[in-house]
């Protein structure tokens, strides 16, 4: 179940009018906005969002949960379908005015063939058991050319290795059923026919979530943007844009 994303979309980071240590701090840490918070990944993968090209607005969110995220993107002119497995997700989605579904990522897709442009799952492909069938279905309602927005928890953390190692457990499983690592990931996007076109990865850099570094920010955590070399081990989540190319 998701939790409060930031109140706004979160669009990048700002590079004009301002002085060149900002600059790059925006381009390197997450914003004050969403430092601290669990939903750091939502905005993130807002950031990447493309804008809406009329005529190509049908949006499929998967997991939409209690639609923070979905009427985000319906401000942002979006025609939002939410889908959800609870009963009671669907029945809030449909009183917000959504086209809503109930259903199981486990199972098909209730679509047709190219239903819509554009698939969101945020935090969901963990929860599916059978995810590479999920994915071949994302692909099979997407017409040739649309997108999808996907995060998801890296098991390959490195702070996460150090808890196995201490006999300690990650912290971040919940009722997680599918651990990912980026290349693993990367081979199944590519097998349903996804090219990944943007990232925006978020985790810690070694040293750089450091006592120190905290209080120069001012800052309870440092989140930063991982660059791809670097998302093997310090992603939190992976935050990837693809385009079904296949």
């Amino acid at each position: 179940m998701k939790t409060d994303p930031p109140a706004s979309p979160v669009r990048g980071p700002a590079t004009e009018g301002t002085g060149w240590f900002t600059c790059l701090c925006s381009r390197v840490f997450l914003p004050d906005v969403v430092q601290g918070h669990a939903t750091s990944h939502y905005a993130a993968a807002l950031e990447v969002m493309p804008p809406q090209r009329s005529g190509h607005s049908r949006l499929l969110e998967l997991g939409a949960g209690h639609c923070e995220v979905a009427r985000m993107l319906r401000s942002l002119g979006w025609d939002v379908h939410a889908a959800d497995i609870e009963n009671s997700c669907v029945a809030e989605a449909a009183a917000l005015g959504f086209p809503a579904t109930r259903l199981d990522l486990n199972e098909p897709l209730p679509f047709s063939d190219g239903s819509f442009d554009f698939v969101v799952m945020l935090e969901v492909i963990e929860h599916v058991v059978r995810a590479e069938a999920a994915l071949g279905e994302v692909a099979r309602v997407l017409l040739p050319g649309g997108q999808l927005l996907l995060t998801t928890p890296n098991h390959a953390f490195y702070k996460s290795r150090l808890r196995m190692l201490k006999g300690r457990p990650l912290g971040m499983e919940g009722d997680h059923v599918r651990f990912f690592v980026k290349a693993q990931l990367e081979s199944l996007l590519a097998a349903k026919g996804f090219q990944v076109t943007a990232r925006n990865s978020s985790g810690h850099l070694p040293l750089m979530d450091g006592r120190w570094v905290r209080k120069l920010a001012g800052r309870k955590r440092v989140l930063c943007r991982v660059p791809e070399w670097l998302e093997p081990s310090c992603a939190i989540n992976f935050v990837w844009l693809a385009e079904r190319v296949g």
